[in-house]
Parts: structure tokens; sequence; C-alpha cells
């Protein structure tokens, strides 16, 4: 299908609180600005598929489809192995 799989392309960029400690509103709150995409990573017009490993808000999803989109990507999809 000539997909490439980058498990370097989004970084962490500050530490934050674990998102289990935490309620709705302060999930997203929390992971405000908390990535970015890897300067090596070419994004533009491209379609991502990025992976998590639970969903519940879905703040972590929302926030690293934010920075691809910001990038550049036309579209981002998450795919999650729990809720």
């Amino acid at each position: 299908m000539g997909w490439v799989l980058l498990t370097e392309a989004v970084w962490r960029t500050r530490s934050t609180r674990p998102q289990v400690e935490l309620g709705g509103q302060n999930r997203r709150e929390n992971l405000k600005g908390a990535f970015s995409v890897a300067p090596v990573v070419k994004v533009g017009g491209g379609a991502f598929i990025v992976f998590d490993d639970v969903f519940t808000t879905g703040s972590t999803l929302n926030e690293i489809a934010l920075k691809l989109k910001e990038k550049g990507a036309k579209k981002v999809w998450g795919l999650t192995l729990a809720r």
C-alpha cells in the first residue's frame, strides 16, 4: 500500500501529568502545546494514521492531529486499542 511507519514523527515537547489522574476538561488542558512534529517529517498534503493505546476523551489524538494539520496534513485518522 506504500505506507511508511514513522515512530518518531511526533515528539512530546514538555512533561505532562498522567492523563489517568485527570478529568475531561483537565485532560484537554494538560496536553495543549505538549507535542510537536519532528522537523524531518514531510507532512505537506499527506494523510496520517495516529496510533494511541487508550481512547478516553480523545485529547491526545486531537492534539497530535492539530499539530499535523498545522504542518499541512490533509487528513489525520486516529486508531486506538482500548476505550
